[in-house]
């Protein structure tokens, strides 16, 4: 092993953030060292899996295959939220891309988690309608937003704010695949300004719903159709957010209600992947109701890094074998713990990249 591959071994066979170690690996295209590229599948890494997303979505058009992309000079840099790249594509598709995912859910979830302790009383409502496996994700996710809309549109919305003193909300989607197919469902979070009656509440919720999906030509059941509950910002937080900011909780079956999207991209399901992301085209993923976040009082977190000091700029012929072996993570750990090694690793594969052999 040489003194290079050596200490790089040294510094990265230590226990990283995620648990386990990690060891270097050589033999990428053109003999490039690729680092870090032995971790178990059971602990990708985002970059990783937006690989495998991308692969599975080759000879499209979605904005995901773009993402990670240089566009200009390529920078690891040290800002007020720690080190990042910078001069790359951020596609911000939340449902096609774990990279863009996490960070967006995570700045959703802030806003959300804002929302305490002041002074509302907050309910999780919870809609969906019937599925089996032969109904396409497009004909479900077309029927329960038509279904949605009509809910919270009309006389019926009007008068029921103002009975039971609703104040705000905000809407998510949220789809799994399970043994019945897809299973689309709507995740709102409600905040009144006093208690409400809930059963009530229930009742009347419960009876429009059905009637809206009717009209769709669809069935929603009384008993699993809708649910209503009190929550708070945290629980709200977690459920309207689709990664609750945890990878690998995504990633091991820990989901009772079917199969995330990232756990079928992990055991590539082709059909499924491409399916899901026809669907979800420009399908927005969580909605404010109007002035929502003025009455919440929430605001959106500014994160100004334009005096961000630079640790390294990576030529876009070794940021092209960063990106496409997901080393990315690899890379911003070593900024993170030793910017010499970083610098030596940098250059080494600078090298191989104009010495391929």
């Amino acid at each position: 092993m040489s003194d290079l591959n050596n200490n790089i071994y040294i510094l990265i066979n230590k226990e990283t953030t995620a648990g386990g170690t990690r060891s270097p690996k050589t033999g990428g295209s053109a003999g490039v060292s690729l680092g870090n590229t032995g971790i178990n599948v059971s602990k990708l890494s985002k970059w990783q899996l937006l690989r495998i997303v991308q692969d599975m979505l080759a000879e499209t058009n979605y904005g995901v295959l773009d993402c990670q992309k240089s566009i200009g000079q390529v920078e690891i840099m040290r800002g007020s939220e720690g080190v990042f790249i910078g001069g790359i594509v951020t596609c911000r598709n939340v449902w096609l891309c774990p990279v863009c995912n996490l960070r967006i859910s995570a700045e959703r979830g802030e806003m959300i988690r804002q929302s305490q302790n002041k002074g509302f009383y907050m309910a999780m409502l919870t809609l969906t309608l019937q599925h089996n496996l032969s109904d396409p994700l497009d004909d479900l996710l077309g029927a329960l937003k038509f279904a949605t809309r009509e809910l919270k549109t009309g006389g019926f919305w009007f008068r029921l704010k103002k009975e039971f003193g609703i104040k705000a909300y905000v809407t998510a989607y949220e789809i799994t695949h399970g043994k019945n197919g897809w299973h689309p469902h709507v995740h709102m979070i409600i905040y009144f300004d006093g208690v409400p009656d809930l059963d009530a509440l229930f009742q009347k919720l419960i009876d429009r719903w059905q009637h809206v999906v009717e009209k769709v030509g669809c069935y929603a059941s009384k008993n699993h159709g809708l649910d209503l509950s009190k929550t708070d910002a945290e629980q709200g937080a977690d459920y309207v957010t689709k990664f609750r900011g945890n990878l690998a909780y995504e990633l091991t079956g820990q989901y009772n209600k079917g199969k995330t999207f990232w756990e079928l991209v992990q055991q590539k399901k082709y059909k499924l992947v491409r399916e899901y992301a026809s669907a979800t085209y420009r399908l927005k993923t969580l909605t404010w109701s109007h002035n929502a976040k003025k009455i919440l009082g929430i605001t959106e977190k500014i994160i100004d890094d334009q005096d961000a000091e630079l640790l390294a700029v990576i030529p876009n012929k070794v940021w092209n074998v960063i990106r496409s072996h997901a080393l990315q993570g690899f890379v911003l750990e070593l900024a993170e713990i030793d910017q010499d090694a970083l610098k030596i690793y940098l250059g080494q594969l600078s090298y191989d990249v104009e010495n391929p052999g």
